[in-house]
């Protein structure tokens, strides 16, 4: 059984006090020593909360800072426990016109990136591709493009392979992003035979307490035909009253069939 998550653990924001890394970042390290993850992708940190992040789950990473495809600006990237997954390959592209070089498509205000691995179970031999990405916060046209693209180098890169596909979507369920999404890989929100746990939707902009109702569905996971998923859950943690950050991690529990 694997416990997958997408996590959008915000930057370092000095603008406010609980905004800051050096306020959440006890916050974030009891979410990791408490939820177990075996891979969780990763959104927005920089290099020093990668480093953390890191130590809180004893992890190993891939991915890159979306400025220049190495360690500057925010990262996007996959956290994995490197005793149960061997990385057999990876690799990162921009969501943009020119998707092997830094780069800014037009109307997404910044870089996005889409980063990727193929990891093999240690115990079972049995290998899988990971891909985690951010759209565009501003443009929904934006965020068509850069999941075209995604989806496209998806199925050429992983093949007829497992894959899984997260990230900080920045849309919700029935826009145009999500559908295109549903016509490649499956959604196990929408599976009513799992177990769901947690609050349906992800971003509460630092307040934990946020009615439900209130809260946007804009972070999500996806999965091929070979995952058996047995849960999906929001991670809200009992009696948290600021946020380890202003979204709240989305997990599954799954398996290969």
């Amino acid at each position: 059984m694997y416990k997958i998550a997408t996590f959008n653990v915000r930057f370092d924001d000095q603008a406010d006090e609980i905004k800051s890394w050096a306020f959440r970042a006890p916050l974030a390290e009891r979410v990791f020593q408490e939820a177990q993850f075996d891979i969780c992708g990763v959104q927005e940190p920089l290099l020093f909360q990668m480093e953390d992040m890191c130590r809180f789950g004893g992890f190993e990473y891939f991915g890159v800072g979306r400025e220049d495809g190495d360690k500057a600006g925010e990262f996007t990237a996959v956290l994995y426990n490197a005793k149960r997954f061997t990385k057999l390959q990876d690799g990162h592209f921009w969501l943009s016109e020119t998707p092997e070089q830094p780069s800014i498509y037009s109307g997404a205000m910044f870089p996005r990136i889409c980063v990727w691995a193929q990891l093999e179970d240690r115990s079972t031999g049995r290998a899988f591709f990971v891909f985690n990405t951010h759209l565009s916060h501003v443009s929904e046209e934006a965020r068509l493009f850069g999941m075209s693209l995604i989806l496209e180098r998806l199925q050429k890169i992983a093949a007829d392979q497992p894959v899984v596909l997260m990230g900080d979507l920045n849309t919700e369920p029935d826009t145009p992003t999500y559908e295109a999404i549903l016509k490649v890989l499956r959604d196990p929100r929408l599976d009513e035979q799992i177990t769901h746990a947690g609050p349906a939707g992800s971003f509460h902009d630092f307040d934990p307490l946020r009615p439900e109702e209130e809260l946007e569905k804009i972070d999500h996971l996806f999965v091929s035909p070979e995952f058996h998923v047995l849960k999906y859950a929001t991670l809200k943690l009992a009696g948290e009253k600021y946020g380890a950050s202003d979204h709240f991690p989305v997990v599954i529990e799954a398996d290969l069939r």
